[in-house]
């Protein structure tokens, strides 16, 4: 594989991004004020969190402590949302405080 092929999958790459990143703008135009969009919208956050708790639990191991930082780090999580409906601060909290319970009680 010569350089040159390597910078033109680099480019074709980057366009996909691009295209994929735009979708939803340009597909607003199209879908409008869809019933179904909608409440895709207003239902997935909730159960990606679902699934991430989900399996999150399933690969906890065995000992205690890896299992108090995940409930921990959730309970603060699922407080923040509660107290703020902030999603995003909510994710970048939790992603903190579970970096920094690893950190601590390794």
């Amino acid at each position: 594989m010569n350089l040159g092929y390597s910078w033109v999958l680099v480019a074709i790459m980057a366009v996909i991004t691009v295209l994929l990143r735009a979708a939803p703008l340009l597909g607003r135009r199209w879908l409008g004020n869809n019933y179904f969009i909608e409440r895709l919208n207003q239902n997935l956050p909730g159960c990606v969190m679902v699934i991430l708790v989900c399996s999150s639990l399933t690969t906890a191991s065995a000992t205690a402590t890896p299992f108090f930082r995940e409930i921990g780090a959730l309970v603060i999580v699922a407080l923040s949302y509660l107290l703020w409906r902030k999603a995003l601060v909510s994710v970048i909290l939790g992603v903190a405080l579970l970096s920094l319970l690893f950190e601590v009680f390794p």
